[in-house]
């Protein structure tokens, strides 16, 4: 039950961003970063001692896509070449 504290704080988190400010985009990447914390944490719980890592890298690779490529597109950030 402890595992899903993170997600529970990114749709608390999302939701008063959303009624504070109102943009929708709240409800997609903090309860995504709080899943994938939730589940690295859980992984590293489960897995054995050898690879109590893996939970973490997988939280991060989750998180990458949402800062990389969602919050630049759907902002209309277009980066240009120097």
């Amino acid at each position: 039950m402890q595992n899903l504290i993170p997600f529970v704080i990114g749709i608390t988190v999302a939701t008063t961003l959303f009624f504070t400010i109102g943009w929708w985009g709240f409800f997609v990447i903090f309860p995504w970063i709080g899943f994938a914390i939730s589940l690295g944490i859980y992984l590293q719980g489960k897995l054995p001692k050898q690879k109590k890592n893996m939970g973490r890298k997988i939280a991060i690779l989750m998180v990458m896509p949402i800062l990389l490529l969602f919050v630049p597109v759907i902002n209309n950030v277009y980066f240009e070449a120097a």
